[in-house]
């Protein structure tokens, strides 16, 4: 990996709404091997991600962790973590990896290895992801992280779609 990728914080209202692009293109290129169509069209359609990226942007004023990865021979975003404190009232700890995304083409190289070290070092921290989402549970589990037995529907990955069947989310923590 070495001398392809380069991590930086995100910088600026650009880098946010590149970021928000790049989680659109991942989860087009990744997330139709585990949930229907109709959720990747809903997860990647401009009334879901567009008011995140206001979200992500007031997150970064706020100090929250948003790490980029680009190629150094094009400076294009390959991957993206971001980390903060969580909101929910039942988080089993401070910390909560909300997003940790990557390309295919980075998919195998480290970088995302890299790139939760950034994010949330060896802090106790937790996050979800889709129920199936294999390569991801596998991935959290070589960095420290277990099932813990929760789960939920998220109706907000489907951003209130009529009849299209929202997917499961399982949540993973790292104590120690």
């Amino acid at each position: 990996m070495t001398g392809r990728y380069r991590i930086k914080q995100a910088e600026g209202l650009a880098e946010i709404e590149a970021a928000a692009r790049l989680v659109v293109a991942v989860v087009r290129e990744s997330y139709g091997r585990i949930v229907s169509a109709a959720v990747v069209d809903a997860m990647t359609s401009d009334d879901y991600v567009v008011p995140r990226i206001h979200t992500w942007w007031q997150a970064t004023l706020s100090g929250a962790r948003i790490w980029l990865a680009q190629r150094t021979t094009d400076e294009n975003f390959v991957a993206m973590a971001y980390a903060d404190d969580s909101d929910d009232p039942d988080a089993p700890t401070l910390l909560e990896l909300k997003m940790l995304f990557a390309l295919d083409e980075a998919k195998g190289s480290g970088l995302a290895d890299e790139l939760l070290q950034t994010a949330i070092g060896n802090s106790p921290a937790f996050l979800w992801t889709l129920s199936g989402n294999d390569r991801a549970i596998g991935f959290y589990r070589r960095h420290g992280f277990a099932l813990d037995g929760v789960s939920r529907v998220s109706e907000h990955l489907t951003a209130g779609r009529e009849g299209v069947q929202p997917p499961t989310e399982i949540r993973l923590v790292r104590l120690a």
